[in-house]
């Protein structure tokens, strides 16, 4: 099955210049993911789990989750870094080390995928990244030890 898109409409929602379907309340399939930052430099990594959740988000079996655009917000006065991956572990939140077996957005380790700064915030729209079947997305900030950063992953399940 191919990246799921759409041309804008009724249920459209648009990040970064990019308009996809967008209706978790009517479609399970839509997906709200998030990650924080409480410190960039020894304990980067952040699996990413849904609101309220007390675990990373496993991606179901036999299904495949799109990220379609992420949603960076900062508390701190300078840039929030991100990239993301995915791997075989739930990391947790704030963890030193990535999940087993990781495999990173355009294969760049440590590449900064979006940045915000204080009072703006970073998206990026057509992501494209597909997360497999038994996989967890994980988070991985490039700021400083006072980073205080959230990202949002808008997702797919299909």
């Amino acid at each position: 099955m191919g990246f799921p898109i759409k041309t804008g409409g009724l249920k459209s929602h648009t990040i970064g210049g990019y308009t996809f379907d967008w209706d978790p309340a009517s479609n399970p399939n839509d997906i709200l993911l998030w990650a924080q930052a409480m410190d960039g430099t020894s304990n980067p990594y952040h699996t990413a789990r849904r609101a309220n959740d007390t675990s990373g988000y496993q991606v179901p079996t036999g299904r495949t989750l799109y990220v379609l655009a992420v949603d960076i917000i900062t508390m701190a006065a300078y840039a929030a870094q991100w990239t993301f991956l995915y791997g075989n572990t739930d990391v947790g939140i704030t963890a030193a080390a990535a999940p087993t077996s990781p495999v990173t957005y355009n294969n760049a380790s440590s590449a900064v995928i979006c940045e915000a700064t204080i009072g703006k915030r970073g998206e990026r729209g057509g992501v494209g990244f597909s997360v497999p079947t038994g996989k967890y997305l994980c988070g991985q900030s490039a700021g400083s030890a006072t980073d205080r950063s959230m990202i949002q992953f808008y997702c797919k399940l299909v």
